[in-house]
């Protein structure tokens, strides 16, 4: 059709293109109709780039169109492309101030013949159609059903594991209480609130990067755009006290927390002692072997007899050197997160060391795992009245004793015990995201399953108490050395006499910041 029109009309088909604009000659003679067109519909348009006017009478439709040029003649120039009627309307751009309309006319889109093909196509489009659209509510149903399924196990797992924080069978829990006071934080994270510090500049470090390469992860920290000291989580407490469950509670924060990363060969105890070379005075804490005599046995002068394991960071030579020794160990953090976490079980009775080795450089929160004496150590005996359980009960306290008169020198600590996230995981949960000034899950802990890439972890009742559950009679009549150490477990909220409960300690609070208890820092 193009080229018959242009046939036709040589001058009213012509162009001229001047840089990016292509423009068509018009003349009102151009407008006349040939020999074989139909007469135009309307009189030609005297058009400018400025402006033009148009017979609003003889031709209402173009003069409308007109209009709606002027009205665009400052928007972006480009190609316009309309379609009124039965006219074929080109809209072409001359320059950055407007538009210069034009019209011509156009023959009948399909005739007869066209028209039957174009239906027989529709007829076999639609049949298309309907055939996709039955394939896709198919696959829809199909999908649908699968995630209703989902859904449905989910939420009878998540009703399932929310029942176990809200009652135990055959458990005496009265008196049972778990409260760490923690309030909520009352500044946006992004402030300094609690327990936090300013990231010194580069001229305010006491040391050199000689002294201490830490240095150079809070240049890391500090690229980031932090104002504020990034955060260092030690977690320590005697073995199968809970500190793994707080490692593999920390993985839902993947966005925030950053974990070392261990050879394949080691994905069990993932401790932080495993990695580098560290001074002899760190090595070798004993672990639960011997019913904990090798951690936590004492000598003839009722001092624990593992002189490695105790370390307050008094020697300053000791701190210089686990300084180096804890960089070149530990460099597999990530130190553009807010949070690094490192485990291991003597950090229980080094958290005053770990506080003068990174105290320039990171703001350390420490976090202790208790565990009742009568309950921990599965793999020996439950009977209160063993051998066994008499020797770890005592050995528990020779561990815990001097770990006691640490927590009154730490600007930060939270204990948490292993029978809160029974009695309360909400509580506990909330507690640690606030401690950290981390934001709070959205099932805010309810659920008790917590798994990472090397552990999985299922907590039901039968992981709690369970040598109560086994001896409860025994535990009711204890043994007389169990007897006289029955005050001294008060201290730490333990009952010698029913190890399903937890109490409120009365020796020490279980949360502080910034060297106060938690439970004044709202006031």
């Amino acid at each position: 059709q193009r080229q018959q029109n242009t046939a036709a009309h040589p001058t009213l088909f012509s162009t001229t293109t001047t840089g990016h604009t292509t423009m068509l000659n018009l003349s009102p003679e151009d407008t006349q109709p040939g020999p074989e067109e139909p007469p135009l519909s309307f009189q030609p348009a005297t058009s400018s780039v400025s402006g033009g006017s148009v017979d609003e009478q003889a031709d209402p439709e173009s003069a409308q169109l007109l209009q709606q040029t002027r009205k665009r003649r400052y928007r972006k120039p480009g190609l316009v492309l309309g379609a009124l009627s039965s006219l074929a309307v080109v809209v072409i751009s001359t320059d950055a101030r407007g538009y210069l309309p034009f019209s011509t006319a156009s023959s009948a889109l399909a005739d007869g013949p066209q028209r039957r093909l174009d239906s027989g196509r529709r007829a076999e489009s639609k049949k298309e159609l309907l055939e996709r659209y039955r394939h896709w509510r198919e696959d829809t149903h199909y999908k649908t059903e699968r995630v209703r399924q989902s859904l449905a196990k989910e939420r009878s797992a998540i009703a399932a594991e929310h029942k176990l924080t809200t009652g135990f069978d055959n458990l005496d829990l009265e008196g049972a209480e778990v409260n760490f006071m923690m309030p909520k934080r009352p500044h946006s994270r992004a402030k300094l609130s609690w327990g936090e510090s300013l990231l010194p500049e580069e001229s305010e470090f006491e040391s050199t990067i000689e002294e201490n390469p830490w240095i150079e992860s809070a240049r890391t920290w500090r690229d980031t755009g932090a104002r504020k000291k990034q955060k260092l989580v030690v977690i320590g407490g005697l073995p199968r006290s809970g500190s793994t469950l707080l490692e593999v509670f920390f993985s839902r924060y993947e966005e925030y927390v950053s974990f070392l990363k261990f050879p394949p060969n080691n994905q069990n105890t993932m401790e932080g002692l495993d990695l580098g070379h560290w001074p002899g005075e760190l090595l070798g804490y004993g672990g639960s072997g011997q019913f904990y005599r090798k951690m936590c046995g004492v000598d003839e002068e009722g001092k624990l007899a593992r002189k490695t394991l105790h370390r307050t960071g008094r020697q300053k030579d000791l701190v210089d050197r686990t300084r180096k020794a804890s960089f070149d160990a530990w460099k597999s953090w990530n130190f553009s997160k807010p949070v690094l976490v490192e485990k291991d079980p003597p950090n229980l009775l080094r958290m005053q060391l770990f506080e003068k080795v990174f105290g320039e450089t990171h703001d350390v929160f420490p976090i202790f795992t208790l565990k009742h004496p009568l309950e921990i150590g599965s793999a020996y005996d439950c009977d209160p009245h063993s051998e066994e359980r008499l020797e770890i009960t005592q050995n528990w306290l020779n561990c815990h004793t001097p770990w006691i008169h640490d927590l009154k020198f730490l600007r930060n600590y939270l204990v948490v015990p292993y029978e809160a996230w029974f009695l309360n995981i909400t509580e506990v949960v909330t507690t640690i995201s606030r401690y950290l000034n981390l934001p709070v899950p959205h099932d805010e802990g309810r659920r008790l399953v917590l798994w990472n890439p090397s552990k999985h972890f299922k907590l039901d009742r039968t992981a709690y108490a369970p040598c109560y559950r086994s001896h409860p009679e025994k535990f009711k009549h204890i043994h007389k050395s169990l007897a006289s150490m029955e005050k001294d477990y008060l201290k730490y909220g333990y009952d010698l006499t029913n190890s399903a409960i937890f109490k409120q300690p009365n020796s020490f609070v279980l949360c502080k910041l910034d060297g106060k208890p938690c439970s004044d820092l709202a006031l």
